[in-house]
């Protein structure tokens, strides 16, 4: 499995490995997941243009880490395309998830490093799911290398 998953596949046989999960399983789900990502891809992005990134500062932001390995797998992929500066921002994630992801980016903005985390949801007043239509609507109000002046607020 590594082979197949490059970078990540440290990451993935680990997750697996802990999860007790046999090949066949895995590979039902990992097909069904991929199907998923390019019917996302497809319908969130479209013929949108990627962010160019390199020698830029990039903050990678998520709404609250449990064990770390998403937000693993996505500062690795970004950190890949060479920025200049990569900063991860999370209001709330367990402070040894923190501390192994500290190696992984330049800096970590987090607000809150309990002990306990249980589930990143009770850390909300309102936690719902966003729809691919709300998604689809942020992504159109801010287009790829769009620049941004401090003097102009844009």
């Amino acid at each position: 499995m590594p082979g197949f998953f490059g970078l990540w596949g440290a990451v993935v046989c680990e997750i697996i490995e802990s999860c007790g999960v046999d090949e066949r399983e895995f590979d039902a789900v990992c097909n069904e997941e991929l199907a998923e990502i390019e019917r996302r891809r497809e319908r969130y992005l479209g013929d949108r243009a990627r962010a160019e990134v390199k020698d830029e500062v990039v903050i990678v932001v998520d709404d609250g880490i449990a064990t770390g390995a998403t937000i693993l797998a996505a500062v690795r992929a970004v950190r890949e395309r060479k920025p200049k500066e990569l900063v991860l921002a999370v209001p709330v994630a367990p402070l040894d998830t923190i501390k192994k992801l500290h190696p992984e980016v330049d800096a970590i903005v987090c607000l809150d490093t309990p002990e306990e985390l249980g589930a990143v949801g009770h850390f909300y007043r309102d936690f719902h799911q966003i729809g691919d239509e709300e998604v689809i609507a942020t992504l159109k109000r801010f287009p790829t290398n769009r620049v941004v002046h401090a003097s102009d607020g844009s």
